[in-house]
């Protein structure tokens, strides 16, 4: 090999795909991320768009290499790694039936029971390694045949999502024997698919791709790609395989006794064994990476995302005070839950509020905080939630020892992996010494150690063990282990207690969701409920569900109305402004019209605060789709004694805060690879004094200018730009600065006598920012004006 010839790695993962350009020595020399929106329209939904996820590799791909700064001929090949238990059907010309239903969809949930009665599930377990929960695209077949007979009927093939890009980019249909060993229906010990889970699917084998091993390569990449991609039509793409046997190789976990541990959103154990090995109780996966190496373990739903529910529902105001501080959030709320003893002092929290995967497989579970007392405060459920999340872990690590013998190392990566506590916390739980990677790419760089195998660069995995980088050793402590073992006994004991109830409550909850069929909405409807009759009547028009808008000034009297609109279309609104009295009001209007919304207290003009607010959006929802600038502030003074600094002052927020904000989230919505849409509105105004037209009138220009100019600029990005001018006359200024005949007029086709009333200014807006405002409405100036609208493109 080349020594300056590079690896691309592609992680596609459940909320962004990362791209690495990795070196022959195991250096990450460039690498961009690409996010996109999970949607889940309900409780037991979660899907995403196909075609979002494509666009994230070929873009991704393309600016990696810029990154980098490298061109085609630096290029080695270009190595996946990919989330299990995807599912997209397509038709004959690969043209998705369905979205892409990820591991997280429910839906199939009740085809667990029909597959253990009807078709000896447990016996398909054991050939296929998958445990029997939803997540397997086994059980979204069976749903899929049963509830859209149509579309199965269509399909030609069922891919995961890895197999659609391949799909596409080479026009054959792939999958690696590690993605088709976490489908429920491929055969560990013959490597192919398995007849008795196809036909408890309903399929043949034609209908699926083809198994390959993981280091297969795919070359001859569709031309036209490969120029966008910056690549050479024939440079290699090994097909890789999923994401947690990845992760194994890249934290150098791949021998009998070391343990892979990972938090992040969710979490996951994982040891390596030599052949393939099924649990006897059905609780742990069995996956493949190559001959030698099969992955055994176990993933739980309830990591991080139980910290992030406790910052935001349960220490609101701790996390407000961290950031005051200029702490992050989940620092500050560490350290006061590393005030209280280790157990939380007899406070235990069972971490299954999303339901739980390994080692139980019950969707129904939920959560639960046991030994409450007088004497628990907010800081002990604090550290219960954090205890909680580690002995999903520890649960998940004593199945693994009944079937692979204990740890005695575990490498330890994921987001929880930065933090010193948690890691000590961890350690303590299982009482095995835990050590932390110096990188937190761990699946990308197993993909990259895959390529270099692939193409023959190195004969073995083991070649490869410098590029595993460790960092500090975690050791147990004894003491605190002692409590953790009662605890953790207690906490199995309360779970199966409270098994036969998680059903009876789950089921429950469900029937709260229900409605009256007669007055359902459309299966494919996300919109939330309108109840103001103009709503019914403009809004249903526009659907931005599984969107998120920012908007900044969400405080005032224009970007309240903006916020209330967009958060009524099913857009998911976070207000920005500095008076939070007023952002929580706008909130909870939001709210009464049946949307989501969340305040969050920033200065506009302020870079800081603007790219804090940027990344707790992220946190909350994982995206920026679009951005509405409501800037509004005038002067009063009389003309003639306006002095330049309040002028400044008032071009600050009017026209910096525009630009910051465009930089900022513009610059993100561009990065981010989803295009999207920005709206600077702009008010003017014909009350005296004449300082107040002058000033609204010079932001107006400035604005404007602005908007045709950054539209050119984001268009390549499929950001749209554009601008609206609402008025606001008074009917009696009206009749002093127009004709009696266009006063008339404006009166006769305006109820509320004024230019721009708030039914057409919130029209305006939900267009701008919908997809039916398709590319070509890009730089639009659209004026509303009392019934009257004029768009300069």
């Amino acid at each position: 090999m080349n020594e300056s010839k590079l690896v691309l790695a592609v992680d596609i993962g459940t909320t962004s795909t990362k791209t690495l350009a990795v070196s022959r020595d195991g250096r990450i020399v460039a690498s961009h991320s690409i996010e996109y929106p999970l949607y889940a329209p309900t409780a037991d939904r979660a899907e995403q768009d196909p075609e979002q996820l494509f666009a994230a590799v070929v873009d991704g791909i393309r600016s990696v290499l810029g990154k980098a700064g490298i061109g085609a001929r630096d290029v080695l090949c270009v190595s996946f790694s990919a989330a299990m238990h995807s599912l997209i059907a397509v038709d004959a010309e690969l043209k998705p039936l369905t979205p892409c239903i990820t591991w997280a969809d429910n839906r199939s949930a009740a085809y667990v029971d029909v597959l253990k009665r009807d078709y000896d599930g447990h016996g398909i377990y054991l050939r296929t390694g998958t445990p029997l929960h939803p997540m397997s695209p086994l059980f979204k077949l069976m749903w899929l045949r049963d509830n859209e007979p149509d579309i199965f009927a269509r399909t030609d093939k069922f891919l995961g999502i890895k197999e659609y890009v391949f799909a596409h980019c080479f026009g054959r249909c792939v999958i690696d024997h590690s993605i088709a060993s976490a489908t429920g229906m491929f055969n560990l010990r013959n490597l192919d698919w398995d007849e008795g889970a196809l036909r408890a699917a309903g399929i043949d084998a034609s209908r699926l791709p083809e198994p390959v091993p993981t280091t297969y390569r795919l070359t001859g990449l569709r031309p036209e790609l490969a120029a966008h991609m910056g690549l050479d039509a024939d440079t290699p793409f090994v097909v890789g395989a999923s994401d947690g046997v990845l992760a194994n190789l890249g934290v150098g976990a791949h021998e009998p006794g070391v343990y892979a541990v990972t938090i992040g959103t969710s979490g996951a154990v994982r040891g390596v064994v030599r052949e393939p090995q099924t649990d006897a109780a059905g609780r742990l996966f069995c996956y493949a990476l190559q001959e030698g190496y099969w992955v055994v373990g176990g993933p739980i739903n309830n990591g991080g995302i139980m910290f992030r529910w406790a910052r935001d529902e349960l220490a609101t105001l701790e996390a407000e005070e961290g950031r005051r501080r200029g702490m992050d959030p989940y620092d500050y709320l560490t350290e006061l839950a590393a005030e209280v003893p280790p157990g939380s002092e007899g406070l235990l929290f069972l971490a299954l509020m999303a339901g739980e995967r390994a080692p139980y497989w019950n969707p129904n579970a939920r959560g639960v905080f046991f030994g409450l007392s007088l004497q628990h405060g907010k800081k002990h459920m604090l550290r219960a939630v954090l205890e909680g999340i580690m002995y999903r872990i520890h649960s998940v690590a004593e199945a693994l020892a009944d079937n692979g013998g204990p740890a005695r190392e575990i490498r330890a990566s994921g987001g929880f992996a930065r933090s010193p506590f948690l890691l000590q916390m961890l350690s303590d739980v299982l009482g095995t010494p835990v050590t932390v990677l110096a990188t937190v790419e761990a699946s990308g760089l197993g993909a990259a150690m895959l390529g270099l195998l692939a193409m023959g660069e190195v004969g073995r995995l083991s070649e490869l063990e410098a590029w595993i980088t460790t960092g500090h050793r975690f050791e147990p402590n004894a003491a605190k282990h002692a409590i953790y073992e009662q605890l953790t006994a207690i906490y199995g004991k309360v779970y199966h207690q409270l098994e036969a109830s998680f059903a009876d409550i789950a089921a429950f909850q469900q029937s709260k969701r229900s409605v009256d069929p007669a007055n359902a909405p459309a299966a494919d409807d996300k919109r939330p409920t309108i109840t103001s009759t103009w709503e019914e009547l403009i809004m249903n028009l526009f659907d931005l569900s599984g969107k998120t808008a920012v908007v900044i000034g969400g405080n005032s009297t224009l970007g309240g109305t903006m916020a209330v609109a967009l958060g009524g279309h099913g857009a998911k609104v976070a207000v920005v402004g500095r008076n939070e009295e007023k952002s929580l009001a706008v909130q909870q209007r939001i709210e009464e019209a049946g949307g989501e919304a969340k305040c969050f207290q920033a200065d506009a003009t302020n870079e800081y605060d603007l790219k804090r607010v940027l990344v707790d959006v992220l946190t909350w929802t994982g995206s920026v789709d679009i951005l509405m600038n409501c800037p509004g502030k005038n002067s009063t003074t009389p003309f003639f004694e306006i002095t330049m600094e309040e002028w400044d002052s008032i071009m600050d927020v009017n026209l910096k805060s525009v630009v910051l904000a465009c930089q900022i989230f513009g610059k993100h919505m561009v990065e981010a690879g989803r295009g999207g849409s920005i709206i600077n509105i702009s008010s003017v105004s014909s009350d005296p004094p004449l300082s107040k037209v002058f000033t609204y009138s010079a932001s107006k220009a400035g604005v404007n200018n602005v908007t045709q100019f950054l539209a050119r600029e984001f268009a390549p990005s499929r950001v749209r730009v554009n601008a609206i001018i609402p008025g606001f006359f008074p009917a009696e200024q009206n009749r002093k600065i127009l004709s009696p005949e266009r006063t008339e007029s404006i009166m006769r086709h305006t109820p509320m006598g004024r230019f721009g009333n708030a039914e057409e200014l919130q029209g305006a807006a939900v267009f701008l920012a919908s997809e039916q405002a398709s590319s070509f409405v890009t730089g639009a100036i659209l004026r509303v004006d009392g019934g009257f609208g004029a768009m300069t493109i």
